[in-house]
């Protein structure tokens, strides 16, 4: 995995930012339009400095898991487990999503 050529696409920042489904998370954690740009360089220094957890090869590429510390503005660290995705063919990992992790 290419880590140096990670990479977050602007419309999975929204996702974070704005999707129900993460119950408002990464704005609790003091993320919103302003400072999205330290999201993104806090989730690409997890992907390019952290040991991978796990490695899952599907039909489409492999998935790889990796969890770190983001220093958020309101939160101090926080622990994530973010995903990223190579589809055959590529040596890019993007970004596919991050929740908490838990101990």
């Amino acid at each position: 995995m290419n880590r140096s050529e990670a990479y977050i696409a602007d419309e999975k920042l929204t996702y974070l930012l704005h999707d129900e489904s993460k119950n408002g998370l990464f704005v609790l954690l003091g993320y919103d339009d302003h400072n999205v740009e330290d999201l993104r360089r806090g989730l690409l220094v997890i992907v390019r400095t952290q040991p991978l957890a796990e490695r899952i090869a599907t039909e489409h590429g492999t998935k790889y898991i990796i969890l770190g510390y983001i220093d958020t503005p309101s939160y101090g660290l926080f622990h994530l487990r973010t995903v990223w995705f190579i589809r055959h063919g590529e040596t890019a990992p993007r970004f596919v999503t991050a929740v908490p992790q838990r101990s």
